[in-house]
């Protein structure tokens, strides 16, 4: 596929990803609003509703949360992704750490974008590379210091290659999208345990109680398999695209075996390191796996 369809095809998964995310939100309202009000059924319940004899008030703010919880996650992504980081914004008019903002300046002319994505460097020394954004005209691209300098300028040119591609195919969305999905769906699941244990006699409230215990379990699967669908082809594709854009894939393949012997050789027991070097790749592939392997990105690339 062309990048063209490449970005449609990420616009469907994102709207299915949204839908999915705000239906489960509205369900498990409507089984928490059965347990509260100790329905006899489920059709009693939405007989209820419907007649205006009950207020479905957790489904209406199950709703409302699933809602907030977007449009926050896309005003304040960048505070979000930045968050227990300490970093630096580098402007055109920067002197230090000038030759990055030409690599992205350069590429972001080469990969056809109309808006120059914000450049930040985190003061870290592990190497990881990430972008994210709603939209091309408000997207960020971050980068490690540890990166930065253990480098060379045609595989800093591969990374940040890697990272516009994201934007251009509008992968970011679809990562923003995932991020709100897991952290959290993880999160409500933890407080739908709280009605678990509601004393309830009837039975449309018993077997709602079931639904909840058995979504307790079950959601966390979800988000993971969410994942998945979204998050493996496309390391592929922005690498591939990095490729297209720098002419040189022995550059993408060199940058990925620095990566993974950095990850080898140093310990970082950082839990917010561990979650981000988690972003870049994954050591070995597996059925859990979020993300394809070094190992098998650099065979893709041909090495």
């Amino acid at each position: 596929m062309n990048y063209r369809e490449i970005v449609k095809v990420n616009r469907n998964k994102t709207f299915i990803a949204l839908s999915l995310f705000l239906l489960i939100y509205i369900s498990i309202g409507f089984l928490l609003d059965i347990v509260i009000s100790n329905s006899v059924s489920m059709t009693d319940t939405i007989y209820k509703i419907i007649h205006l004899e009950q207020i479905p008030v957790a489904t209406i703010s199950m709703f409302l949360f699933g809602v907030i919880s977007i449009v926050v996650s896309i005003l304040f992504f960048k505070r979000i992704q930045l968050s227990g980081e300490t970093y630096v914004e580098i402007k055109e008019e920067s002197k230090k750490y000038r030759d990055l903002y030409n690599i992205l300046e350069e590429l972001k002319i080469a990969a056809g974008l109309k808006y120059m994505p914000k450049l930040y460097l985190i003061k870290a020394d592990y190497m990881n590379a990430f972008a994210s954004g709603w939209s091309e005209k408000n997207t960020i691209i971050a980068i490690t210091e540890g990166l930065y300098k253990k480098l060379n300028r045609a595989e800093l040119s591969a990374v940040i290659g890697h990272e516009l591609t994201h934007i251009r195919n509008e992968d970011i969305k679809l990562t923003l999208v995932v991020g709100v999905i897991t952290n959290i769906m993880l999160f409500v699941t933890d407080w739908i345990s709280f009605f678990i244990f509601k004393d309830n006699n009837n039975e449309g409230a018993k077997n709602a109680k079931i639904i909840l215990i058995v979504l307790h379990f079950v959601l966390p699967i979800l988000t993971l398999v969410i994942q998945m669908w979204l998050s493996r082809t496309r390391e592929y594709m922005a690498d591939a695209g990095a490729v297209e854009l720098i002419r040189d894939p022995q550059a993408m393949a060199s940058a990925l075996k620095k990566i993974s012997l950095d990850y080898n050789l140093n310990d970082y027991h950082d839990n917010n390191v561990t979650r981000k070097a988690a972003y870049i790749f994954e050591k070995e592939d597996s059925f859990l796996s979020t993300h394809p392997s070094i190992k098998n990105r650099i065979k893709k690339l041909g090495f």
